[in-house]
């Protein structure tokens, strides 16, 4: 990362966009880190998403806490700050069997991975890219200038226990 370049940190919940030469960065369990890039107008955005679902509730004020309300409301920002809804794309990385939480018999990663997957769908935008699963934490950036999204995999768990 360059000297002027400014690392933007999307926390749980929230929702930033960005042009070059700053970069998004999130760090993920089973929460999941949703990018929407228009790879034209150099512009991204990301989304740290907690939940999968709100139920019809509010979000508090972090418009990225559920999968059905990030994606709409980081198209919304998107759109707002250049991006042309034709030409986005979609990455998302997370979704990790981190603490082995099951709701409904399911691990809360996958529950978020197919929510995330859903919403997308719901507005039409293209995966281009995912890394989903697993028993690790991850590091993710996205640089809205080259269009990449890197992604550091952390060390495993095994029942809440780090394996070295």
């Amino acid at each position: 990362m360059s000297s002027s370049t400014h690392q933007i940190n999307v926390l749980i919940g929230q929702v930033h966009v960005a042009r070059p030469p700053d970069r998004l960065y999130t760090v993920v369990g089973s929460c999941i880190a949703v990018v929407l890039f228009d790879p034209n107008a150099h512009v991204a955005g990301m989304a740290h998403v907690l939940l999968p679902d709100s139920r019809g509730g509010a979000s508090n004020g972090l418009p990225g806490k559920y999968a059905d309300q990030a994606v709409p409301a980081l198209l919304d920002a998107l759109i707002a700050f250049g991006a042309r809804r034709t030409n986005l794309k979609a990455m998302f990385a997370g979704g990790g069997a981190f603490h082995d939480q099951l709701v409904q018999g399911e691990p809360m990663g996958e529950r978020n991975v197919k929510a995330i997957r859903k919403a997308l769908a719901g507005q039409a935008i293209e995966a281009v890219t995912t890394d989903t699963g697993g028993r690790h934490g991850r590091r993710v950036w996205f640089d809205p200038n080259t269009g990449e999204l890197q992604i550091e995999k952390l060390k495993d768990y095994q029942d809440g226990t780090r394996v070295a």
